[in-house]
């Protein structure tokens, strides 16, 4: 379901409440079908939709270059963000800057990472578990998807 501001809502429950959250993952999903859909059938209304809802998440999640709301959010969810948003960027163009926000969100992890083994260091998150394998997943799927050039993040969709 979608807010007044653009984003997507976490869910509709059985009873028929709506759980307003408006996580990270809720953005990057739609945002990455709507950008397939465009790749596929070349309607601009997809790309339309995507763009806007790009907008939408830079708004919200925003500035991305100190943090914002994206360094706030559980891991693995903002990954998922990161991940379609450089796909956007590689289908539709620099108008949605794709890569500078996952590079971005990339180098804060890895200056938040044990040095010792590289590993995400959870400790320094709020509520994070400092191995939890979710975050670990989160981590480096954030660090692969910062790393691919434009041609790259279009031939792994």
């Amino acid at each position: 379901m979608l807010s007044a501001d653009g984003l997507f809502w976490d869910n509709i429950g059985p009873d028929g409440a709506i759980d307003r959250t408006t996580w990270s993952y809720n953005q990057g999903v739609p945002l990455g079908a709507e950008v397939l859909l465009y790749e596929i059938t070349g309607r601009q209304e997809h790309r339309d939709r995507a763009i806007d809802l790009a907008d939408a998440v830079a708004s919200h999640f925003g500035p991305y270059e100190d943090g914002g709301g994206l360094d706030q959010e559980p891991l693995q969810f903002a990954a998922i963000l990161t991940s379609n948003l450089v796909m956007a960027e590689a289908f539709i163009g620099d108008r949605i800057p794709g890569r500078s926000i996952a590079r971005a969100y990339a180098d804060r992890l890895w200056g938040r990472r044990d040095p010792g083994t590289d590993l995400y260091d959870g400790e320094k998150r709020e509520g994070g578990d400092r191995l939890h394998l979710l975050d670990q997943a989160g981590y480096a799927r954030a660090l692969a998807v910062a790393a691919l050039s434009a041609k790259s993040a279009r031939k792994l969709c």
